[in-house]
């Protein structure tokens, strides 16, 4: 049961950014960039801004060693 709680939730969020981009997009207001946790670089979060969240992890593990667990926690928190 709480997994599909959490893809409900996951879902309205995401229906809500999309919402919220097209209101921004409407507008002409710029899109806030939000900040990125300290060691994740500028590669891992332009990657996740392109809903490529298993190559962010995947580049994450590659450039600082971190575990999959660490990796999935810093590039869940992009987003």
């Amino acid at each position: 049961m709480t997994e599909f709680r959490d893809q409900r939730q996951s879902a309205r969020l995401d229906a809500l950014e999309h919402q919220v981009t097209a209101i921004l997009d409407h507008l002409g207001v710029a899109h806030p960039v939000p900040a990125a946790p300290a060691g994740v670089s500028a590669r891992v979060v332009e990657l996740v801004r392109a809903g490529r969240t298993v190559e962010a992890i995947r580049m994450h593990m590659k450039e600082t060693g971190a575990s999959l667990a660490t990796a999935s926690e810093a590039v869940s928190a992009i987003r």
